[in-house]
Formats: C-alpha cells, sequence, structure tokens
C-alpha cells in the first residue's frame, strides 16, 4: 500500500507492504507470523526567502506475530504484538447480535531527533507526540428484520502528548456513537450519529506546534447511500458511495480571541518555567 498526502509545501510518500500466515497449532488456536516492510518519504519545499528544502527518507522492517483464539464458532479473539501490542474480540454473542471490540497499548521512545537538535532541543527517550499509552473501540450491532440493523459504541484514548517535546499533554477523552442501516444484495443505507452527548475533546494536534490543537467533532449525523455493481454472474464487480450527507446538530467549538491569547500565553509561561507538567497517563 502507497499513500501520498500533500500539506501546503510538503509532501509525504508511504508505503508498507506485508504478508502473514497462519498456522493452526490446535483446534482452537492459530498463530500468524510475517514481516512488514514500511517505507516513509517527506519532501519540504520551501517557498520563503529562506528557501531552504529539505528532505529525509525512513526504511524499516519489523516483525509481525498473531495469537487468534477460536472458542467457539461465532467468536474470534485475536491479538498481535510489533511496536505495540492489540488485542482483538469480534463474534456473534448471542442470535443476531455483533461485537467488534478492540485494544491497543502503545510504549515508545523518540529515539533522536536531527531537527529538535538543531534548535537545542534534546527530545531523546521521550515519548513519541499524539501516542495514547491506551486506546480502546467497542461496536455493538443488533440485526433486524427485512435487513436493517442497529449499533452503538464508544471510543476510548487515554492522554497523550502534543509532540515528542512532552510538555502539553492532550486530555484523555470517550465519544459515544449511534448507528443505524438498511443492508441488501444491491443497496446499504446508514445512518451514524457521533459524539451523542456532544463531549468536547481534543483529537489532534499540529506537528511540533505544542499550543495548535484540533478540537474534535461535534455531535454530528452522517448519512450515506452505498451502491453496489454486480455482473451477469452476480459477482460484486465495485461498491460505490453515491451520496453522503454530514449534518452537524451543534455549533462546532468556539473560542473567545481574547481569552484564548491570554491562555496560550499563561501556558507558555508555565512551559518556559517548568511549572507546566506534561505526564501522560
Amino acid at each position: 500500500m502507497i499513500t501520498y498526502e500533500r500539506i501546503h509545501n510538503k509532501l509525504r510518500i508511504s508505503g508498507a507492504s506485508g504478508e502473514r500466515k497462519a498456522v493452526a497449532l490446535t483446534e482452537h488456536w492459530k498463530v500468524l507470523a510475517g514481516l512488514c516492510f514500511d517505507y516513509l518519504q517527506q519532501i519540504r519545499h520551501d517557498y520563503i526567502a529562506a528557501n531552504i528544502n529539505l528532505d529525509r527518507s525512513d526504511r524499516a522492517w519489523s516483525p509481525r506475530v498473531g495469537l487468534m483464539y477460536e472458542p467457539l464458532d461465532w467468536l474470534t479473539i485475536y491479538g498481535s504484538t510489533c511496536a505495540w501490542t492489540r488485542t482483538r474480540l469480534y463474534g456473534g454473542i448471542a442470535p443476531k447480535w455483533m461485537l467488534y471490540a478492540g485494544y491497543a497499548y502503545l510504549d515508545g521512545t523518540v529515539g533522536g531527533s536531527a531537527q529538535a537538535a538543531g534548535a537545542g532541543l534534546s527530545v531523546s527517550s521521550n515519548t513519541p507526540g499524539l501516542m495514547p499509552r491506551h486506546s480502546v473501540n467497542l461496536w455493538l450491532r443488533r440485526d433486524l428484520p427485512y435487513g436493517f440493523y442497529a449499533a452503538g459504541g464508544l471510543q476510548f484514548q487515554s492522554a497523550r502528548y502534543t509532540s515528542a517535546s512532552d510538555l502539553v499533554t492532550l486530555p484523555s477523552f470517550s465519544v459515544f456513537n449511534l448507528g443505524a442501516g438498511y443492508r441488501s444484495k444491491r443497496v446499504d443505507v446508514t445512518l451514524t450519529l457521533d459524539n451523542i452527548f456532544n463531549r468536547r475533546y481534543f483529537i489532534s494536534a499540529h506537528g511540533n506546534a505544542d499550543l495548535h490543537n484540533m478540537p474534535g467533532e461535534s455531535r454530528t449525523l452522517t448519512a450515506a447511500v452505498k451502491w453496489h455493481m454486480q455482473s451477469s454472474c452476480g459477482r460484486v464487480l465495485k461498491a460505490a458511495t453515491i451520496s453522503a450527507l454530514r449534518f452537524k446538530l451543534t455549533p462546532a467549538l468556539q473560542f473567545d480571541e481574547t481569552r484564548s491569547k491570554d491562555r496560550i500565553e499563561k501556558l507558555a509561561q508555565g512551559i518556559r518555567h517548568g511549572w507546566v507538567s506534561g505526564e501522560s497517563k
């Protein structure tokens, strides 16, 4: 898989390839093992007066090991480890009920940064930015007659640093979502209501700018229709989303400009004088 991303004057090219094979140990236990190669290239074209162009490429091989346990026909428990530990559980817990659950534990450190060293900062052995120690996803679906279904779930992330400086911490958050839909051989219709309690939280940060953080979406209703195209022999050729509408049911986060500048200045002073603790939990 290769992806391309262009943001302002930056171009990011990343790719990953790998293959895992499953080996049955017993009737209920399987081991999945493989090797993954990651490639990341970043190019920065500077259009300001300094005109300093930067580029770098990173390549790394990493092993992938997973363990799959199938105690029942309708239940599969899967766990894997590489640079992280991830556990997924999915299956029919009862007739017409499906459960999808996932947990990830991340524990990493920064090996070093030439850019940070050039700015007089030391980030070696720090925790990488935007890396929550704990992440949980849960989704429960109930199948209804005539192809309809209803579902609900949650997403949780523990506190994480905004950048490798480890100075500013984004708080942990939990978001609850609801969904409903209709499925058939020809068309799928989905309706989702995200962040039903309109929780205010920060979802991400902007690069190494500790004070430029992105709030999560407010309560949002999304409707989508997907049409399945089939050949004469009945084989599905592709599924295309022909319509997707999003409605903000509540205003997006609004910040008072004067108060925000005052808070940012106080936070910056706290960082400079060591008053702000950035301990991630």
